[in-house]
């Protein structure tokens, strides 16, 4: 074989392994819908719990750009000249011979379902996860902001029992999200990140060629969207912990206080009774643990898999 056929070959095999990537994404976005319509009720249900809840300026833009993404990434794809050229050379559509016009249309049609899929679905839930986390976390803030407001005199026993209380409530909902959440989110980070894999292996086979400005405009989309929806599980959700362990404290702190000042803790255990910050780390399947420890380990876990991908294309 000569060096221009090896080179062709591993090119070919390099694309093929890019598709069946994608493929999967696609395949684990369709999952996540069938597992979320799976869990509508515990949904609602959650929902209620954490109402009401507004959006900020932010995530109003955010949850805009992830819906508005299937158009722009059609329109980048369509602008490629190797998918012009595709649509040209097609001869027949589903054993239909079409002219240039309904080939460009069914092309359109077929692309945006498939971006509307991946990535649109998939961050679509992940910004409801994330909104539901912050929610939350919120909550937390707002519990540790009361303990701390407390004078050691005014923190009795039913001001203690009304926060053990609260705190238990909060938990409650997480464990809640837990259940809801739980095979979504794993599905999610399973899709985000062979997008991500797909993306950076591009790029970096690209590296030293002449990009398209669409090609480059679509890889920014994707890997924005991919690697964004990924870190913003891993940051809004590795927020909660944070949150019951600032709780956890403030509340012992405040205890600490009143019984040097008053000189009794009213009886009530902080270690039995307060629900221990563990309870509010959320896992995808308990396999994927959304800490915020864990960004600097996927960033490497994601480019080492990118390079690998290239090395064996």
């Amino acid at each position: 074989m000569s060096t221009s056929e090896e080179t062709l070959d591993l090119n070919g095999n390099f694309a093929s392994r890019i598709k069946v990537l994608f493929v999967g994404s696609c395949i684990m976005s369709s999952l996540i819908w069938y597992s979320m319509r799976c869990r509508a009720k515990l949904l609602s249900k959650l929902l209620g719990k954490v109402y009401p809840f507004s959006l900020t300026k932010s995530q109003t833009f955010s949850l805009f750009i992830v819906f508005t993404s299937p158009i722009t990434l059609t329109i980048g794809e369509m602008a490629k000249p190797e998918t012009i050229n595709r649509i040209r050379n097609m001869d027949f559509v589903y054993g239909l011979k079409l002219d240039y016009y309904w080939k460009i249309i069914f092309s359109l049609i077929q692309l945006y379902i498939a971006y509307l899929l991946h990535p649109s679905w998939t961050n679509i839930v992940t910004f409801l996860f994330c909104l539901l986390c912050q929610r939350v976390s919120v909550m937390l803030s707002h519990l540790t902001a009361r303990v701390r407001n407390y004078s050691p005199e005014e923190f009795t026993a039913t001001q203690q029992k009304d926060i053990l209380k609260q705190q238990s409530r909060l938990a409650d909902v997480v464990q809640l999200m837990q259940k809801v959440f739980s095979v979504p989110s794993f599905l999610i980070s399973v899709a985000s990140f062979s997008s991500c894999i797909i993306i950076i292996a591009l790029m970096m086979n690209n590296l030293f060629q002449d990009i398209h400005y669409a090609v480059l405009i679509q890889w920014i989309f994707m890997i924005t969207h991919s690697f964004g929806g990924l870190l913003a599980c891993l940051w809004m959700a590795g927020r909660l912990p944070m949150e019951a362990e600032i709780l956890h404290t403030e509340f012992r702190k405040k205890m600490r206080q009143r019984l040097l000042s008053v000189g009794k803790s009213d009886g009530i255990r902080f270690e039995n009774e307060l629900v221990e910050n563990s309870n509010f780390v959320l896992s995808g399947c308990g396999i994927v643990y959304f800490q915020r420890s864990s960004i600097a380990a996927l960033a490497g876990t994601i480019l080492t898999y990118a390079i690998l991908l290239i090395s064996k294309g």
